[in-house]
């Protein structure tokens, strides 16, 4: 069934998404689009505060049914490879996968 929110995320896929490859470590790689963001996170070390860089990424269900650790992302280059690295969590409508991903390197 496709709902409003089915449609909004697809229009917003389409506009701002990246097209990227899925390697499941249960299977054969193929073509999802990705919505890739690098925020920034203040981290308190006690006295100190740095700022680490992080890499978020998040795809749709529709194209990526099960996310499992150890999984990997190709956004199209050496650098941009990312393994997940956490249980992935869905958004409240259960349309959207939400990675907590480090890179990959080689794999």
């Amino acid at each position: 069934m496709t709902g409003p929110f089915d449609r909004m995320v697809d229009t917003v896929y389409g506009t701002l998404g990246v097209p990227a490859t899925w390697y499941s470590v249960e299977g054969a790689p193929y073509p999802v689009t990705a919505l890739v963001s690098r925020p920034r996170d203040i981290v308190d070390l006690g006295p100190i505060d740095t700022v680490a860089e992080l890499t978020r990424i998040e795809v749709r269900r529709s194209e990526v049914a099960t996310v499992a650790v150890g999984d990997v992302i190709d956004l199209g280059g050496p650098d941009r490879t990312f393994r997940v690295q956490a249980p992935a969590t869905s958004d409240d409508e259960q349309l959207v996968w939400k990675l907590d991903v480090a890179p990959a390197g080689p794999f």
